[in-house]
């Protein structure tokens, strides 16, 4: 569905796609701003034949598949990008969006719903605010707002991780490691987007020769820098996760150590009771076999033998206070 905004002789009027197919553009200040809903093959012919669009780009806006990308073409200029539709727990969709940036006329077009466009659409007094300073600012208004959004859920995955690691310090299991595995997937599924959509932004801020004028440089290097921010700190995250998971991996090293320091001292104390006990059975005549009190003294001898070993365990720092292991 085509529908959209003129601005002529200082007064916005909405229009339709015949309005759109008839509009004149340049004259006295006339401006346009063309929304496409849900695009059908014809809507992709009328802007083709009306905006004169690259058979490239047309190509783009039939496949909702096509990638965050900067282009700029001897009619227009074109932009797609994705937006935060929906980020829930561990997991994020996103929409596309093509923009493009003619002489005189700016088009948004997009599939199912759009938060960002749909509101402005239905407030004509922020639209003409906009238009009467040229249709290029409602391209940097919807930019910014989609910029936004990641701005904000950086903010939600700082606070996710931060609880977290809170719960990690508390109790490092298994568990609050699947979460991490889990929060450094959808990071990196949005730092993927983020960095493509940097690399538009830096493109927007340089002065070239497209459809964008050099009076919105400053305005789109203020996108560019929110975005960086987001790339960068999705980075951190992505660093605190990975030492998150360097400790637990530390933890889990050193209470394997624990537990094979305990088990090696057990060993070495029932290897005395071991000996004595194996010489003694054997099928031989030995001193004191016959005395009725041979096994207290076999239980002295092997109670001695224990206590003197621990007293060398303690003396090289094995167990005790300063051991960092057995106490």
């Amino acid at each position: 569905m085509i529908h959209g905004f003129l601005y002529k002789g200082r007064r916005l009027y909405p229009v339709d796609a015949a309005a759109v197919k008839n509009a004149s553009l340049g004259r006295g200040g006339n401006r346009l701003w063309v929304i496409v809903r849900n695009p059908t093959a014809a809507d992709i012919a009328l802007l083709t034949e009306r905006f004169h669009i690259h058979p490239t780009t047309a190509e783009d806006i039939a496949s909702p598949l096509t990638r965050i990308k900067y282009e700029e073409f001897d009619n227009n200029t074109v932009i797609v990008f994705k937006g935060i539709k929906e980020a829930k727990g561990v997991s994020v969709k996103f929409y596309t969006i093509f923009l493009i940036d003619g002489s005189h006329y700016v088009i948004a077009v997009y599939r199912r719903e759009n938060d960002t466009i749909e509101h402005l659409a239905a407030n004509p007094k922020r639209v003409e605010s906009l238009i009467r300073r040229g249709e290029d600012y409602i391209l940097h208004y919807i930019i910014d707002k989609e910029v936004d959004k990641y701005v904000d859920l950086r903010a939600t995955i700082s606070e996710d991780l931060r609880a977290i690691e809170e719960e990690f310090i508390r109790r490092p299991d298994k568990d609050v490691l699947g979460k991490l595995f889990l929060k450094e997937k959808l990071i990196l599924e949005i730092k993927q987007r983020i960095e493509s959509i940097t690399d538009v932004c830096l493109m927007l801020k340089k002065p070239t020769e497209n459809f964008i004028p050099n009076s919105l440089i400053p305005y789109f290097r203020d996108v560019y820098d929110h975005a960086v921010k987001v790339n960068i700190a999705l980075k951190t995250y992505l660093d605190r996760i990975n030492g998150l998971r360097n400790s637990y991996l530390s933890l889990t090293s050193n209470r394997m150590n624990d537990t094979m320091r305990v088990l090696t001292i057990v060993m070495a104390m029932m290897m005395p009771m071991t000996v004595i006990t194996g010489f003694y059975g054997m099928n031989v005549v030995l001193p004191l076999q016959n005395h009725p009190l041979a096994y207290l003294a076999l239980l002295g001898f092997i109670g001695v033998t224990v206590a003197l070993m621990l007293l060398i365990f303690r003396s090289k720092g094995w167990i005790g206070k300063n051991s960092n292991g057995i106490q």
